[in-house]
């Protein structure tokens, strides 16, 4: 589930990257079809195309609540999973 969760908002701002805390419940996850997909980001770069189809869910949203931002620098090592 942590594909889905969103923990943090990320913004660049005068050239600065700032980080925001969100809070919210958990979301409500649903299965869901796709109807139309046109995917060539991946073959633009040279690389194949998907093998299979994307996995799809869905979700009517949540309230959320987004704390004070402060500068961060995103790595590996301290970038919120």
């Amino acid at each position: 589930m942590w594909l889905i969760r969103h923990w943090r908002a990320w913004t660049r701002t005068a050239g600065r990257l700032l980080s925001v805390p969100v809070e919210h419940e958990p979301w409500p996850i649903s299965d869901a079809r796709l109807v139309d997909h046109e995917d060539t980001l991946m073959t633009s770069f040279g690389l194949p195309a998907m093998l299979a189809d994307p996995v799809v869910h869905s979700s009517p949203g949540v309230n959320a609540r987004l704390g004070w931002p402060g500068t961060r620098v995103a790595t590996m090592t301290n970038v919120e999973r």
